[in-house]
C-alpha cells in the first residue's frame, strides 16, 4: 500500500461525529442551558415563595424535602439560588448593554473627529482598561 493509497484509506470523522465523541462539551452546555432557564423561568424550578419563610423550618440541613436547606428565617435557600438567578443574569445583560453603548458612541465619536478629539479618546479608554477590576468593588 502506497502514502496515497493509505492517505486516501484514513478518512477524517465528519464534523458532528467529533462533536458528538465529545461528553465535556454536551455537559457544559446542559449547566448552561440549565441555568439559562432558570433564569427565564424560576416557577418552573420551585414552587417556593424566595421571601417568605416557613414557621418551625429554620437552619434545616439540606434533605429531600429542602435541596439547600433553609436560612435563619427558614426560607428555602434552592427557591432562593433561582430566583437569584434572574437578578444576576439582568445585571450581566445591563452591564453589557451600558458597555455596548458607550463603547460605540466613544468608537464612533473617535472614528468620525479625527485628531486631538480621537487622541483624548483613546488615551481616557487606555485609562480606563488599566485600571484592574478589583480596586473598582465595593469590598
Amino acid at each position: 500500500m502506497s502514502l496515497v493509497d493509505y492517505a486516501i484509506a484514513v478518512r477524517r470523522r465528519p464534523e458532528w461525529r467529533r462533536v458528538r465523541l465529545q461528553p465535556g462539551l454536551w455537559l457544559a452546555w446542559a449547566v448552561m442551558i440549565t441555568a439559562l432557564l432558570m433564569a427565564l423561568a424560576p416557577q418552573c424550578f420551585t414552587a417556593a415563595n424566595p421571601l417568605e419563610g416557613i414557621p418551625g423550618a429554620q437552619r434545616l440541613a439540606p434533605q429531600a424535602h429542602y435541596w439547600l436547606g433553609t436560612d435563619q428565617l427558614g426560607r428555602d435557600l434552592w427557591t432562593r439560588v433561582v430566583y437569584g438567578a434572574v437578578h444576576s443574569l439582568s445585571a450581566a445583560l445591563i452591564a453589557v448593554a451600558i458597555g455596548l453603548v458607550v463603547g460605540t458612541a466613544l468608537g464612533t465619536l473617535a472614528g468620525a473627529l479625527t485628531g486631538r478629539v480621537e487622541s483624548t479618546i483613546m488615551r481616557l479608554v487606555d485609562v480606563l482598561l488599566a485600571i484592574p477590576p478589583c480596586c473598582c468593588s465595593s469590598r
